[in-house]
């Protein structure tokens, strides 16, 4: 897949930091996209900024019925859906004896388990589209144990696991997997403990 002009791409987190600055460079590439996202009002200001050729489908994909109504909906385009983009993911910087059993369960969840569903309920329609791709969105830290990040760190060290696995397991299917890993972003996902914590520790933050 060397052109992206035409292509159908879903995101998913399109409304935050990372996904809107995507969500605009895959527009100028003439891509059409589905633009998905748990915050709705966030999504109508995006899809309005690129225009009507785009969808957007409000939904929380660590929710099995809102998952499946997305898959639904994908599976029902007029178009070909040939690329997914797992974006879609949440952060909180403090230690592991300050986490809740909802706080880990949440992360866990949001972070890995509902990427790798959505991943799998999206399978048998990307093989139909091949060739596809499915990206899945990790973090340096799915390389590198941080501090303050072990449960964050968890989640992505388990998608690069999954990315990898899934990249051999899918090889011949015409679909492809990509697992692609932003170091440090300025984005609302970080406050200013982890703001200060970066500066500190002279560590390079990148702009969406």
């Amino acid at each position: 897949m060397h052109s992206l002009r035409d292509v159908t791409i879903l995101i998913t987190g399109a409304a935050g930091g990372i996904g809107q600055k995507l969500a605009k460079a895959l527009h100028d590439q003439g891509a059409k996209l589905i633009l998905t996202d748990i915050n709705a009002d966030k999504l109508t200001e995006l899809k309005a900024s690129l225009g009507e050729k785009h969808d957007d489908f409000v939904a929380d994909v660590s929710e099995t019925t809102q998952r499946q109504s997305l898959v639904d909906y994908c599976e029902n385009l007029p178009y070909p859906l040939q690329m997914i983009i797992n974006l879609a993911g949440i952060n909180r910087f403090a230690a592991i004896t300050d986490h809740s059993d909802n706080d880990i369960e949440r992360m866990l969840t949001i972070n890995l388990s509902s990427q790798i569903a959505l991943t799998r309920d999206f399978i048998p329609l990307l093989e139909k589209n091949a060739p596809s791709t499915i990206v899945n969105v990790g973090s340096i830290l799915g390389s590198i144990g941080m501090p303050g990040y072990s449960v964050y760190c968890a989640t992505k060290f388990g998608l690069r696991g999954f990315s990898e696995a899934l990249h051999r397991e899918l090889a011949g299917s015409g679909v492809d997997v990509r697992y692609f890993a932003p170091r440090a972003t300025k984005t609302a996902l970080n406050n200013d403990n982890v703001n200060e914590l970066n500066k500190a520790l002279g560590s390079a933050m990148d702009s969406p």
